[in-house]
């Protein structure tokens, strides 16, 4: 089973094919990675003989997506009737009925991380926005923030005492990871974002889910 991954950045595509190139011949010729945008997925997959996919995986990515329904729909023409679409997102709270009532504080932070407020959206919301890009089959459980970015906040703060200890890399990389840490230790008690693993199934065909029985 072959594999493909695409990257806008640049420079990630670069650090991912300088890795791959370490790997065996047997998953070289398995794999291959691509620069292009998730919102325009034709047009990065384009010629490809393996379209459309059996499965679409996107980890944390889509709420920098302008936009995420934008990539929904894009999913749809590459992915096989059945196929399933797995994603890791990030999900409003219910503290917040819709992104107008967001602080004013969330709205600087999601311009500073890139993240459009049209993506910033409730549970409800994102399942309706999978079903009128063609999904089915929608299955969205959240995650509790305090252990997800509870965790990454402990993760950046041993990274940087391990930076500080053996004096390792720029002093911009310790600030990155210091600043990393408070960030998500503050998500992890903000009640502003939910962690979510979501997936969906685009239908076998028109009016039938991809669990029908097979007569």
């Amino acid at each position: 089973m072959s594999k493909k991954g695409i990257t806008y950045e640049k420079g990630q595509w670069l650090f991912s094919m300088d890795r791959l190139r370490l790997q065996p011949d047997h998953v070289q010729s398995r794999v291959r990675l691509l620069q292009g945008s998730a919102t325009d997925l034709v047009t990065a997959l384009r010629p490809d003989t393996d379209l459309p996919f059996d499965n679409v995986l996107c980890l944390d990515a889509a709420y920098h997506f302008n936009t995420r329904a934008l990539f929904f729909r894009q999913v749809t023409h590459v992915l096989k009737p059945g196929g399933c679409l797995g994603m890791y997102d990030l999900i409003l709270s219910p503290s917040f009925s819709t992104r107008r009532s967001l602080p004013w504080k969330w709205r600087v932070l999601a311009k500073a991380l890139d993240i459009p407020l049209v993506n910033w959206m409730n549970q409800q919301q994102y399942e309706a926005q999978l079903t009128q890009a063609g999904f089915d089959d929608v299955d969205i459980e959240l995650l509790d923030p305090a252990v997800v970015f509870g965790g990454l906040s402990a993760h950046c703060f041993k990274q940087l005492s391990l930076v500080n200890h053996w004096h390792l890399g720029h002093w911009t990389h310790a600030a990155y990871l210091r600043v990393s840490g408070y960030l998500f230790g503050y998500l992890a008690t903000a009640e502003c974002w939910m962690p979510a693993i979501i997936t969906a199934r685009r239908p076998l065909s028109a009016g039938q889910s991809a669990h029908a029985d097979k007569k």
